[in-house]
């Protein structure tokens, strides 16, 4: 991820604004028995803790709203 991607101005999770002093947040990578998901957590930034606990769900998806400065899409909620 690149540096200019960790200054997202849009919080990916919510769509609200981010106040310009909010650091970047590094999420976890995630794990399924064995099986490592998801290589690079990368950094971006979030609103507030509430949507950095959400993105830790999910931070492939959230990270890639962020590198376009954008909400994430819904998800349908059958883990696609």
């Amino acid at each position: 991820m690149t540096d200019a991607a960790t200054t997202n101005t849009i919080c990916p999770v919510c769509g609200l604004p981010i106040a310009g002093d909010m650091p970047p947040v590094s999420v976890d990578p995630q794990y399924r028995g064995h099986q490592h998901v998801e290589d690079d957590p990368g950094l971006f930034r979030v609103c507030c803790a509430a949507c950095a606990r959400m993105a830790a769900l999910d931070p492939k998806r959230y990270r890639i709203a962020a590198q376009s400065n954008l909400k994430a899409p819904q998800s349908r909620g059958d883990g696609k």
